[in-house]
């Protein structure tokens, strides 16, 4: 940079993140805190003469470390949250077999219930024969009570014609 009446110069150069990505060799962004800065003096001799590089290594360093502690953090926080994810897994799989066993538990009651409303239908099968069984056999004993008035009455005949046989001849 040169300026016309000055005696020296500065210019500052901020440190850049190049290469992202691959295929992205053209990207890159600047690193704000960190950089080069140049100051040039003009003197009477003829060239160029370098009196001192001084480089940001010590700031370099320390951003690094900076850097570095917020990525070992920043794993930490990745490490917890993959380890309640397996957590959160392992809580699914066991929901999951829960609602397995309660799937295969309601199959095995639908099926009992199928197996009681079949039994309830024959016990009602059963119901309905022993009924008309029962009122077959009330219709009998009507007929056997019937009958047997009708014994008792022509029994009960026979010995009053008895008697007044007997009366008669004796």
């Amino acid at each position: 940079m040169t300026t016309a009446g000055r005696a020296s110069a500065t210019a500052f150069a901020p440190a850049s993140v190049g290469n992202v990505a691959v295929g992205f060799d053209i990207l890159g962004h600047s690193v704000a805190a960190l950089g080069d800065r140049v100051r040039a003096h003009r003197t009477v001799q003829k060239g160029v003469s370098i009196r001192a590089i001084r480089g940001q290594i010590a700031a370099v360093g320390r951003e690094l470390e900076r850097v570095i502690v917020a990525a070992e953090t920043e794993n930490q926080k990745t490490d917890a949250v993959l380890a309640s994810f397996d957590v959160v897994q392992k809580d699914v799989a066991q929901i999951a077999a829960g609602n397995d066993q309660i799937g295969t538990s309601a199959e095995a009651i639908l099926a009992s219930m199928k197996d009681v409303a079949q039994s309830a239908r024959q016990i009602a099968s059963v119901a309905e024969e022993a009924s008309s069984a029962s009122a077959q056999a009330a219709a009998a004993a009507r007929q056997q009570a019937t009958g047997a008035e009708d014994l008792a009455a022509a029994i009960e005949e026979i010995a009053s014609l008895a008697e007044t046989i007997q009366r008669r001849n004796g």
